[in-house]
This record gives C-alpha cells, sequence and structure tokens, in this order.
C-alpha cells in the first residue's frame, strides 16, 4: 500500500471512528465535503492529496499525526477526543485487568499497582457507575446485553462531550 492510499484509507476510517461526516470534516479545516471526498478516494488511486497546511488540520481535527495519518507512525498515539472514547477505553482496561480497582481521587502521583486513577469528574461519575453496573452484572442480576446496551447508552451520550472542552 501506498503512502496515498495508506492516507486515504486511514483518514476516511479515523472520520468514520469519529461518526463526522465528510461535510463536518470539511467544516472544521475549511474546505468543502467534496475536497474531502476527494482525499478519501485516494484509496482507488484517483483522488487529490491535501496541501501541507491542510494535512495538519486533518490531524488536528482527528486527532492524530501527520506522521499516523500518512502511514510513517503506525501507533495511533492521538488523544482521546471525547469521553465515550475515554469510557471505552476504560472499560477495556476495567476488563483486561479485573484485579484493578477503580480509584476516583484526584492524584498527583500514580502508583504502578493495579489501580485505575481517575482524575476527571466526568470519567469518574462514569467509573462510579460502571462500577454499580459490574457489580450487577457480576452477580447475575443483569446479562451481558443489558450492560452493553448500558454501556452503549453512556458512550452514546459521552460521546458527544469534547475533553477539554464544551461538547
Amino acid at each position: 500500500m501506498d503512502i496515498l492510499e495508506t492516507f486515504a484509507r486511514r483518514l476516511r476510517d479515523k472520520r468514520e471512528s469519529l461518526k463526522l461526516t465528510q461535510a463536518q470534516l470539511g467544516e472544521k479545516i475549511g474546505v468543502t465535503s467534496q475536497a474531502i471526498s476527494a482525499y478519501e478516494k485516494n484509496i482507488q488511486g484517483n483522488g487529490k492529496s491535501p496541501t501541507l497546511d491542510k494535512l495538519i488540520q486533518l490531524a488536528n481535527a482527528l486527532g492524530v499525526t501527520v506522521d499516523w495519518l500518512c502511514g510513517i507512525d503506525n501507533q495511533d498515539n492521538a488523544e482521546l477526543m471525547n469521553y465515550g472514547e475515554a469510557i471505552e477505553l476504560i472499560d477495556k482496561l476495567v476488563f483486561a485487568f479485573p484485579q484493578a480497582t477503580t480509584n476516583y481521587e484526584l492524584l498527583d502521583d500514580f502508583s504502578e499497582s493495579a489501580n485505575i486513577n481517575i482524575i476527571d469528574n466526568t470519567l469518574a461519575e462514569y467509573a462510579s457507575r460502571r462500577d454499580k453496573m459490574a457489580a450487577l452484572l457480576k452477580d447475575g442480576t443483569i446479562d451481558d446485553t443489558l450492560y452493553k446496551a448500558w454501556f452503549d447508552g453512556e458512550k452514546a451520550k459521552l460521546s458527544k462531550c469534547i475533553i477539554g472542552g464544551v461538547g
């Protein structure tokens, strides 16, 4: 896969994972939806490439690095863009490390023990609700389907809230 194809695929995939339309992304960087479509058409080799300043704006709007977007770096080191992404990460960590405990206090240093330290009020409130739902799941009061429906609702609600901003 060449660099333009990688760029086009990652652009489309990241835009879709953020649930942005081509028009919404275009508005964020000052281009039309047709321009975003043309950038994404490089998957088939018949699109167009953004200017360097638009490439940087795209990376910033998507919360990724230019290196990642262009396939130079395979790590998506982007900061989380919204609380929906954050709670998805928290859920994966908690279920991957069942011995972990959550700590809702503001902490200045982080130990290397199996703790997940929540230092954001919105995430701390979610984690408290998640712990209650996980306990209900564990004791059989609710099943996986109900837990997933609750989680999907939380994620949808919190995905509208931008981390560090107004959402």
